[in-house]
């Protein structure tokens, strides 16, 4: 092999390696991407079951005033009696 097809072989290979080397950027991009849209994918689920929890909560916090707001107006009224 001559010099000049060694040297034309080399700038080749850089050229190569080059591509693959954006060809990887771009997969490690879109990976790095992907695994963004799966952590806020679950982040959002996190979120609305956090608020789902709160609502529960909140409602059986009003059922439990609500019971003993009855049993009080009942107990009021036996005593009326």
């Amino acid at each position: 092999m001559t010099y000049e097809q060694l040297k034309k072989r080399i700038v080749y290979l850089e050229e190569e390696i080059h591509k693959l080397e954006g060809q990887l950027e771009a997969s490690d991009l879109r990976s790095r991407m992907w695994w963004t849209d799966v952590e806020n994918y679950y982040k959002g689920m996190k979120k609305d079951s956090e608020e789902f929890q709160r609502k529960v909560d909140q409602r059986q916090v009003r059922f439990r005033n609500a019971m003993r707001k009855a049993q009080h107006q009942e107990r009021a009224t036996r005593e009326y009696e």
